[in-house]
């Protein structure tokens, strides 16, 4: 369950729910606000729901697998190193794994 504040949490806690790894509870009307006692029963409804959730639980589980299949960032910069140019895939092809595919492990030049 994401409870943003502040910064990028927002834009992660939607990424977090479009992938199903859980959900995002947004105090107020939408707006950035702070949390305060009034919320408390709805943060704690959504956090016994996620536990009741066996979706959100494979979905965590498919996203950290495809995390830990990633090259470590000492490997990348040392292939970097070597070939004095980055890889052709960035940051950017994750989001696609999020959903369950696995651009990655998959580009050619991998």
């Amino acid at each position: 369950v994401v409870v943003p504040a502040f910064a990028d949490q927002f834009s992660n806690g939607r990424l977090v729910a479009d992938a199903g790894a859980g959900a995002v509870v947004e105090v107020g009307d939408g707006t950035r606000r702070l949390i305060d006692e009034r919320n408390v029963p709805h943060i704690a409804g959504a956090v016994r729901a996620a536990l009741d959730n066996t979706d959100y639980r494979q979905a965590a589980e498919r996203i950290a697998a495809e995390m830990a299949a990633a090259p470590v960032i000492d490997d990348v910069v040392a292939g970097v190193l070597r070939s004095g140019s980055p890889p052709r895939w960035s940051v950017s092809t994750i989001k696609p794994a999020i959903r369950g595919e696995n651009p990655i492990n998959n580009h050619p030049d991998t």
